[in-house]
C-alpha cells in the first residue's frame, strides 16, 4: 500500500503523468505510428494523475495498473472529475497486456488518439485541482490575469 500525504510528491506524480503525455503523443506522430506504445504512456498519464490526487489528498492505495479503483477513489475527492468510469474501461489493459505479443492487438491510430486526448483531460483536471490546492490564491489571480488580457 502506497500513502504518503506530501503536495510535492503529489506534483511529481503529475510531472510523470505530463511526461507520459508527451511519449504518447510522440509516438503517435512517428511516420509508422507506436499505438501500442502511444496507449500504455496514455494509459500511465492517467494512473499516475489520479495517483497525484489521492496523495495530495492522503488516501492509500495499492501499487496497481487497474484505473477503476483509483478513478473510483478520485472521484470522492473531487466529484467534479469529469470523466466516467465507462470512458476508462478498456484501458486498464494498456497498461500491461498492450506491451506483449500476443496479449491484445495493437490499438488503431483512432483508438490511440482516443486514449492520448482523454489521458490530457484527466491530467489537466488533476494538475487544476492540485495547484488549486497547493496555491489557490495564485491560481484565481493567474485566472483573473489571462481574462484582462483577453
Amino acid at each position: 500500500m502506497i500513502r504518503k500525504t506530501d503536495r510535492a510528491f503529489a506534483e511529481k506524480w503529475l510531472v510523470k503523468a505530463a511526461r507520459d503525455l508527451v511519449m504518447a503523443d510522440r509516438a503517435l506522430t512517428l511516420p509508422d505510428a507506436l499505438t501500442d506504445m502511444a496507449c500504455f504512456h496514455a494509459q500511465q498519464a492517467i494512473e499516475k494523475a489520479l495517483k497525484g490526487i489521492l496523495t495530495l489528498h492522503g488516501v492509500t492505495f495499492e501499487k496497481t495498473h487497474s484505473l477503476k479503483p483509483l478513478l473510483d477513489s478520485a472521484k470522492k475527492l473531487l466529484p467534479k472529475l469529469s470523466i466516467k468510469p465507462v470512458t476508462l474501461a478498456g484501458f486498464s489493459s494498456y497498461g500491461v497486456m498492450v506491451r506483449y505479443p500476443g496479449w491484445m492487438d495493437d490499438p488503431s491510430i483512432e483508438d490511440s488518439r482516443k486514449a492520448l486526448d482523454v489521458a490530457t483531460d484527466i491530467v489537466k483536471q488533476a494538475s487544476e485541482h492540485i495547484e488549486d490546492s497547493v496555491h489557490p490564491k495564485a491560481r484565481r489571480t493567474s485566472i483573473k490575469r489571462k481574462k484582462r488580457i483577453a
